[in-house]
């Protein structure tokens, strides 16, 4: 078979033939690399990607070598750190974020930050510090920069500074036996877990889990400067740069078949003079077919380039030495320089191609020539040329894509990083890592998996997660390892790769919100860090209306986040009138408060108070030192004994509208029902006319006098029997109101009730202490208050200014013995008067404000007193409130929100939340300490105590001396000196100014006669107020001569010593008295007899 050959241009206008294989191999080679070649160079930059990119050396520290620390670096005073005693934070907030403010507050400043968590097996101590790594600024302004922004951010924090000589011990004492170190970057494991309720990354969670293990854990975090983190940038995108282009192969399978037909044809005349004629044809056919087929791969092998261009990036010796402080940025600059170097000649994909090729020509010539020739030389010539092609082609051709799976991935971690870098713009890069050393394998282990378990989150996969142990098997690693990790400084490791070796420590690069991660301090409480979550109250006092120049006193500063702050809280004197409420349980500081409230007022403006306080009695040690400070009680052997006549009013005040009054007072004291209102009502109406009063006009037409409880006794009774009640109804009324009245006619109730009672000058116009903590009867110290309160309402109403300034301060302690809760609803015997009682008496109290009189109700279960209190009080001071009803009862009124509401069961003793209904919110207030010390209380020994035994002994001789031998000596002037204070009734009471009169004049009474003695011993009984005594003695004495011995020590005990006869003679009027009642009068009757005739028996026998 012939070889083809083709024609080819060789000079100007010369044609040659030149074979077909020789222009094919003297064609220019191909510009696609050899697909060996391209396989080298990704499998080496895919090596490099895992050490740069993944950080898969961080798998491997244990078998590297530790570069030493340089001595100019273990420097103590380059440290600063302070343990933190107490954490706090504000309810429901995300807190990671305030970590990473206060951070970024040194992030550019050079420096490391660390978390030291030590545990000693029972307590865990939280430490954090400062590492300076340059000259230029101080450690301490290093460590109060951090300080500062931590207490900034948590304001309540509680920080102690260590030292440098403690610090310096407490890093020596570090055991470093076995040492981990954790690798990894720390994310949220679920966006929705923020706030610090369902935060579960926490540190506390390490802390708990290590319960009972001694170890040391060591967070160390360095910064990043700007410079450093743009080189990171460059570095990744010049990575991605080169490798995106083998992201993607393309392999093309094409198939072509061509033909073509060419046909041409030529014709030729010459003519000469000549004429020579010839002749002559020519054909000529030629056919040529050929066919190929190729297949090469081609792959470009540059290892060796590879190793050079990294070798040039290799920092060297000089950069080692460097490394501890340049941080781990410069492997992934360097890994970027090695690849950029390498361009994409060493990484040329891997190239295969198939082909095969088939040609066919034929050629047909055919030529015929005539000519004719004369001797004349004339030509002539004629040509004709025909030419014909046909070319028929038909081409397949078919592309794959191969997408390398593995390179792609790569290319999205090196877009996530850079996203990260993106975010360590706006907020910071650090170069963090977790160390934690322990004398025990297994301790440091379990700390080193539970911190890297907490810290894993959705992305945390970014970067090679990893924990490396050196312990016995790498013992001359672990001095190396302790100086770097108590100098807070990374470890700097050795790595070889082929021919690169670079710096590396065991950091992860990370941005300051996921450092917050890392190094966020527990959000709940573990042994030995309290954490305390806290409510956002007001920063200061902020009013709508703000008055200038008023007056006012401080009552505390602002208590925020758990810390006191330099703010004053200032309460105006003149809304005090608006009345306050004060509430706290037991140990809260509730009585401090009201201590200072009335320490400022008397001292800076003179401003008097009453204090009703019916439990504990402090108030008198406090103030009672004072000469200025009267003091009044129920027990006259501590105090001056309080008198009172509820029955008194004053003389601009009606008799039925104190009377109303009053009955409303016994309404919430005592438990009414039925027709005991109206009894009661009716029985006080009928004492005041026995007293000579004209309920009409208000006016007494005997004498100033009032009755008093020995005058209600007597009318109950009368108007219980003279009522058309049923006998089971009277005996129930006479149980409930006559038992009731007769206590408060005997006993101490008897001094307290008297006509002789202080002044309502004496108790409203000055500074009065009123102890009522000795009275045993809850009933007893209601009632008294709410004759206090009622006194004071009618005193301000006679003698007050409309609209005046704050004048006077009373305080009601325990309040809710008289302004109890009741209920809304209507019993089936009436109307609710407990409710309505205690209403009119919160509303008396309500309207009070404007003649100047300001309460301060204080009571620790608000629960207990009636909401319109609360409610209506101006000022309101809360103090630790555990129970939950109690908080929201009070916490709504003074407008607090929920979590405002809960910090109550939370607060400090002296810290309170204080509101005006003109503030515009609450703020917490940590009360001011009154500075008063408490003296004991002892009574004045110039306070003359009366003797009521003796003024009822000279009353009992003068009435009795007419039936007995003996003669006394009648004390008239003591007698009359201390009627008033006895609580006889008006009957009894003008029957013994009646007989001084008498005995004055004639030196002897006509009560002593015979036809006198039953009205004698009736006198006599009631005076002493014996009679119910008497009738139970009666009825339990088994003979004559026990009833005669029983009668004497009644004697006994209300007279001073007694004489016999005496008592025999008043034992007699007593038995006589006991005989006249009308009930089984004759029974009575005997009985006396029998006893008289013993009695005379027997003193005849002696």
């Amino acid at each position: 078979m012939s070889e083809t050959v083709v024609l080819r241009k060789k000079d100007d206008d010369v044609l040659e033939v030149v074979p077909t294989n020789e222009i094919i191999e003297n064609e220019p080679k191909s510009i696609v690399p050899e697909y060996e070649k391209l396989q080298a160079g990704l499998v080496e930059a895919n090596k490099l990607v895992d050490d740069i990119i993944l950080k898969k050396y961080l798998h491997n520290l244990t078998d590297l070598e530790i570069i030493p620390l340089d001595d100019s670096l273990k420097k103590i005073s380059d440290i600063r750190l302070f343990r933190i005693t107490e954490m706090v934070y504000q309810n429901n907030e995300y807190s990671t974020y305030k970590f990473a403010s206060v951070f970024n507050s040194v992030q550019n400043l050079n420096c490391g930050v660390f978390i030291v968590v030590d545990s000693n097996g029972q307590k865990t101590d939280f430490y954090m510090g400062v590492r300076s790594l340059d000259d230029k600024r101080t450690t301490k302004s290093l460590k109060d920069t951090l300080k500062n922004a931590l207490c900034g951010q948590f304001p309540g924090v509680k920080t102690e500074d260590l030292l440098d000589p403690v610090a310096e011990e407490f890093l020596g004492n570090i055991a470093t036996k076995n040492i981990t170190s954790v690798s990894c970057v720390a994310k949220n494991k679920d966006k929705e877990f923020k706030d610090n309720e369902t935060f579960i990354q926490g540190l506390e969670k390490l802390a708990l889990a290590m319960q009972g293990q001694k170890y040391t854990a060591i967070v160390l975090a360095k910064s990043a400067d700007s410079a450093q983190l743009e080189e990171t940038r460059q570095a990744y995108e010049m990575i991605y740069t080169q490798l995106s282009p083998f992201a993607n192969m393309q392999m093309s399978y094409g198939r072509n078949t061509a033909l073509n037909i060419s046909d041409a044809f030529s014709h030729g005349t010459s003519i000469g003079s000549s004429h020579s004629v010839n002749s002559s044809i020519q054909k000529g056919k030629s056919n040529s077919k050929g066919t190929s087929k190729n297949h090469s791969t081609t792959k470009s092998d540059t290892l060796g380039a590879l190793a050079k261009s990294i070798g040039t990036a290799a920092l060297g010796v000089a950069s080692l030495v460097t490394a501890p402080l340049e941080g781990v940025a410069s492997v992934a600059v360097a890994g970027a320089i090695a690849v950029g170097q390498m361009g994409l000649s060493a990484y040329n994909p891997k190239t295969k191609s198939d082909g095969t090729g088939t040609s066919e020509n034929s050629t047909v010539n055919e030529n015929t020539t005539q000519g004719e020739t004369e001797t004349e030389t004339k030509n002539e010539s004629e040509n004709e040329t025909h030419t014909k092609g046909i070319t028929t082609g038909k081409s397949d051709t078919m592309q794959l894509t191969l997408q390398n799976k593995s390179l792609l991935n790569t290319l999205q971690r090196i877009d996530e990083q850079l996203k990260r870098i993106d975010e360590c713009e706006s907020i910071g890069m650090w170069e963090c890592a977790a160390y934690f050393l322990s004398d025990c394998q297994e301790t440091a282990e379990m700390a080193a998996g539970t911190y890297k378990a907490l810290m894993k989150g959705e992305k945390s996969g970014l970067e090679t997660s990893s924990i490396n142990f050196w312990g016995k098997q790498n013992a001359n690693k672990l001095p190396i390892l302790r100086d770097y990790i108590t100098n807070f400084i990374h470890p700097v490791f050795e790595y070889h790769s082929d021919s690169i070796s670079v710096p590396v420590t065991a950091s992860s690069l990370v941005s300051s919100n996921e450092l917050a991660i890392e190094m966020g301090l527990p959000r709940k409480s573990v042994c030995g860090f309290p954490v305390i979550e806290h409510a956002d109250f007001g920063k200061e006092v902020v009013q709508y209306n703000k008055k200038l120049h008023s007056k006012d006193f401080c009552l505390g500063k602002v208590f925020s986040m758990g810390a006191e702050t330099e703010t004053e809280v200032n309460i105006d004197c003149n809304s005090l009138t608006m009345h306050t409420f004060v509430t706290g349980s037991t140990g809260s500081g509730k009585s401090n408060t009201v201590y200072e409230i009335l320490n400022q007022l008397r001292n800076v403006y003179g401003i008097p108070f009453l204090v009703v306080e019916p439990a504990k009695g402090e108030y008198k040690n406090v103030f009672g030192q004072f000469p200025d400070v009267n003091v009044y009680g129920t027990n006259p052997k501590k105090t001056t004994l309080l008198r009172i006549n509820p029955f008194r009013f004053p003389e601009d005040v009606h008799v039925l509208e104190h009377m109303d009054r009053l009955v409303e007072i016994f309404n919430v004291c005592w438990p009414m029902y039925a027709a005991m209102p109206a009894i009661l009502k009716e029985a006080m109406e009928k004492a005041y006319e026995a007293a000579g009063w004209n309920m009409g006009t208000s006016v007494n037409s005997k004498s100033n006098k009032y009755p008093n409880f020995a005058d209600l006794l007597e009318q109950i009774e009368i108007v219980i029997n003279e009522s058309k009640y049923s006998a089971d109804s009277k005996g129930d009324y006479s149980g409930a109101l006559l038992t009731r009245v007769r206590s408060l006619t005997n006993g101490l109730n008897s001094l307290i009730f008297c006509d002789d009672d202080l002044s309502d000058k004496e108790l409203f116009d000055k500074s009065v202490i009123v102890d009522l903590s000795r009275v045993g009867s809850t009933e007893t110290k209601s009632l008294i208050m709410g004759i206090l309160v009622m006194k004071l309402n009618e005193y301000r109403m006679s003698s007050g200014r409309i609209n005046s300034p704050l004048a006077h301060i009373t305080v009601l302690e325990e309040a809710h013995n008289l302004l109890k809760k009741t209920s809304t609803e209507q019993s089936t015997e009436g109307a609710n008067l407990l409710g309505k009682s205690v209403e009119l008496l919160a509303n008396s109290i309500a309207e009070m404000r404007t003649y100047g009189e300001g309460f301060i109700i204080a009571d620790q279960s608000p629960g207990l007193l009636d909401m319109s209190v609360i409610r209506n009080t101006n000022t309101k001071i809360i103090l630790r409130l555990p129970d939950k009803s109690d908080r929201e009862l009070v916490g709504y009124a003074a407008g607090l929100d929920e979590d405002q509401i809960e910090e109550l069961s939370k607060l400090k003793r002296g810290v309170a939340a204080v509101y005006q209904n003109d503030w515009v919110e609450p703020v917490l207030v940590q009360v001011n300490k009154c500075t008063i010390p408490e003296i004991i209380y002892d009574c004045s020994e110039e306070v003359k105590k009366t003797d009521y035994n003796s003024v009822r002994t000279q009353i009992v001789k003068l009435l009795i001396q007419g039936r007995v031998s003996e003669k006394y000596t009648i004390l008239l002037e003591e007698i009359e000196k201390g009627l008033d204070s006895l609580g006889l009734s008006t009957l009894n009471y003008e029957f013994v100014e009646e007989q001084i009169i008498e005995f004055k004049e004639k030196g002897e009474l006509s009560i002593w006669k015979d036809d006198n003695f039953r009205k004698l011993s009736r006198r006599i009984t009631d005076i002493l107020g014996v009679r119910a005594k008497v009738e139970n003695i009666v009825v339990t004495a088994m003979d004559n001569e026990e009833l005669t011995e029983k009668l004497g020590r009644v004697v006994e005990l209300c007279i001073n010593s007694p004489s016999e006869p005496l008592k025999i003679a008043l034992s007699q009027c007593f038995m006589k008295d006991m005989s006249t009642q009308q009930e089984e009068r004759e029974m009575r009757e005997k009985i006396y007899l029998n006893w008289f005739k013993s009695v005379v028996e027997r003193s005849r026998g002696l």
